[in-house]
């Protein structure tokens, strides 16, 4: 039996809120939720091939990355849709081959950047589950300017990006993702940490040098690090410690009538 600061039997009210605050002290006062960081730096390296996948796993987490060059041939001679690249894994973090590159024996080369000097390069990241991702950290090879473009959104997995466009606009947001986030940087060869402005649950991140070099006409070029991302819980999960807690609630009250 529990008693207040007067010596008095608590009334089930007391009780139930003690045991209220308690519960949701645990669900929602617990530490708040860490990120995980991939990296994508390997020794030795691996180039890849067009078409290849790899995949990352960490804290019960796993991303799937894969390389996309803006050279499919839609109509023939002009460059304006998405193709599979190679995605190479280096030293200093991830890089892309596209096919306007030659064959993939010209992939062999440590010089591979996700850069937009020709077609844009990009790399999608998914997810096995929601996720805010919150920082990316690039690595010039040499020294290049540092500008990105990048969108983020809830597709629909396995997600094939062969034959899509976005000049003009359209097919990318027909698939889930939001607009276009660009941000500045400057020429260098040093590493530099991007905070993504995301805040929102996603799992489909799309990144590259800054689409078609624009504003300022200067070739961007890195390799990605690494990446990291926090996990989401789904709001059924919510809900259901929402429902477990109105459960244990009622079982208290019934105690304290019998």
């Amino acid at each position: 039996m529990r008693y207040n600061s007067q010596g008095r039997k608590c009334s089930l009210g007391q009780r139930l809120g003690w045991f209220v605050g308690a519960v949701l002290g645990v669900v929602f006062l617990a530490p708040a939720a860490h990120a995980t960081t991939f990296q994508f730096g390997a020794n030795p390296s691996d180039p890849g091939f067009f078409g290849n996948v790899r995949t990352f796993t960490m804290n019960n987490l796993t991303v799937t990355a894969t390389a996309w060059g803006y050279t499919r041939d839609v109509p023939p001679g002009q460059d304006n849709a998405l193709e599979k690249a190679a995605l190479g894994q280096w030293y200093t973090g991830l890089g892309v081959c596209d096919q306007s590159e030659g064959q993939e024996w010209n992939c062999q080369i440590p010089a591979h950047q996700v850069d937009n000097l020709g077609p844009d390069n990009w790399v999608l990241f998914t997810f096995s589950e929601n996720v805010n991702p919150t920082n990316i950290v690039i690595d010039p090879y040499g020294v290049w300017d540092r500008d990105v473009s990048y969108r983020v959104g809830n597709v629909t997995l396995p997600l094939d990006l062969t034959g899509k466009s976005y000049i003009p606009e359209g097919d990318l947001a027909a698939l889930g993702f939001t607009d276009w986030v660009e941000q500045a940087s400057t020429p260098s060869d040093q590493a530099i940490n991007i905070a993504l402005n995301v805040n929102r649950p996603v799992n489909a991140l799309l990144f590259g040098a800054k689409s078609n070099n624009a504003p300022d006409q200067t070739v961007d070029g890195f390799k990605i690090t690494s990446l990291s991302a926090i996990a989401v819980p789904e709001p059924k999960v919510l809900s259901l410690l929402g429902a477990g807690l109105l459960l244990l609630v009622s079982g208290v009250a019934l105690r304290g009538r019998i």
